[in-house]
Parts: structure tokens; C-alpha cells; sequence
């Protein structure tokens, strides 16, 4: 769980579609060992604290050691995670919503994977699934990121961890191979890392363009064609 600073704002869970689920996510329930070091929830499911200064660690040895590579590294770590991480979903679905995972609403499920990965750190996020029937698109928009925050000397996009966490758990979902790109991010200017989720096809072609500086609202003209 990334220690992510909000710029004083206060992560809360009261939109949640439940009670239990909000209960569920309460640092107050977390099981605290000390004998044997770890953090469990209630779903039964371990946690890790992770400080910007850890992250910023593992950036530049991974930058020193694989060069440009770090970013591909950070993506796949993030993909493997997000696939797991689907796991840890399907519980507490269970638990804090009284339904069974795959008869959770669409609406019950956004509302509980955004109040998930804000409570978990990583910082405030939002999807829009405005296109996701039409173009097979989902795009998200997420605020005050932790690699941001880790990284504020870098003057590129830092979020390949974060894209590739939301590729490996939405594609899990789906059943599906999904990719994800960051096509903005506060360290090139923008309000917000925003990243696009559709098909590893899709979202491959989008790369050059994203490399050669497009704008978000070519990107995504792009992607709808």
C-alpha cells in the first residue's frame, strides 16, 4: 500500500454502495502482526506499506540497471499485480457488497474499485466507461498519483506501474488480453495521469503517437476512428 501524499485531501469511502464495504476498507481493520511483520485485511489478503522514498529507490536502481527498461519492468510488475489483485476483488465484493462478484452491478463494482485503489494509495481515480460499448474503450483519470509524487524532478510520464495494474485487472475481468497507455500526466503539464484501457492492439498502435508528444484529444479521436 503506497503511502501517496493527497495534498491534504481526505480519502473517504462514503459513496460506497455499503456500509460493510466502507467497514472493509478501514485502515482500523487491518490486523497489524508485529511479531510476524505483516498486515492483513479483513478479506484475508496481505498489505504492504510502501513510502515515496522506497519507490523513488526502486526507480533509480531499476533506471541504472535496465536503462529505459525500468518502464517495461514497472508495467509488467503492475500487470501481474492488477491480475492478483482481481482476486482480492472478488472478496471483498463478497463480503462488503452481499453479492456475489459477477452479480455486482457495473455502478456497485466502479464505485468499489475506485474507493479500492484510492484507499490502497495509489492515488484518486475516476473511470469513464462513456466509451466502452462504442469504441471498447474505458479511459481513467487519476489524481495525485503516487509516482508523480515520488518522481516530481522527472519531466515524462512515470505511471507505467499504475497502467499496467489496470490492464492486468480489467483484462482479468473481461477474460480478455487488455493493455493500457498513459497518454498525460502532471509531470508533462496535464491535471492528471490519464490512461486508456482497450484492446493490446489498440493500444500498441497509439504508442508512436504518445511518443511523439499527440495531444490526449488526438489520441483519443484516434482510438474512436
Amino acid at each position: 500500500m503506497p503511502t501517496a501524499n493527497l495534498a491534504g485531501q481526505e480519502i473517504t469511502t462514503g459513496r460506497l454502495a455499503s456500509n460493510k464495504l466502507e467497514q472493509l476498507l478501514s485502515i482500523t481493520n487491518l490486523n497489524f502482526d508485529l511479531y510476524e511483520g505483516t498486515v492483513v485485511d479483513p478479506a484475508d489478503t496481505r498489505i504492504i506499506f510502501l513510502s515515496t522514498d522506497i519507490l523513488r529507490g526502486i526507480h533509480t536502481a531499476l533506471n541504472y540497471e535496465a536503462g529505459s527498461a525500468w518502464r517495461l519492468i514497472l508495467y509488467r510488475c503492475g500487470l501481474l499485480w492488477g491480475q492478483r489483485t482481481c482476486r482480492t476483488l472478488s472478496k471483498q465484493s463478497q463480503m462488503g457488497l452481499g453479492s456475489k462478484f459477477d452479480l455486482v452491478s457495473v455502478d456497485d463494482f466502479i464505485t468499489h474499485l475506485q474507493a479500492f485503489l484510492n484507499f490502497n494509495g495509489w492515488g484518486v481515480i475516476k473511470f469513464y466507461l462513456d466509451d466502452a460499448v462504442s469504441h471498447g474503450l474505458i479511459r481513467a483519470e487519476l489524481q495525485h498519483s503516487i509516482f508523480p509524487d515520488a518522481l516530481p524532478e522527472s519531466r515524462e510520464r512515470v505511471d507505467f506501474m499504475v497502467s499496467g495494474m489496470l490492464a492486468g485487472l480489467l483484462g482479468e475481468l473481461a477474460r480478455a488480453e487488455l493493455a493500457s497507455i498513459e497518454i498525460s500526466s502532471p509531470l508533462t503539464g496535464a491535471e492528471a495521469s490519464v490512461f486508456l484501457i482497450s484492446a493490446k492492439a489498440r493500444i500498441e498502435a497509439l504508442e508512436p503517437m504518445v511518443e511523439s508528444g499527440a495531444s490526449p484529444d488526438e489520441i483519443l479521436r484516434r482510438i474512436r476512428q
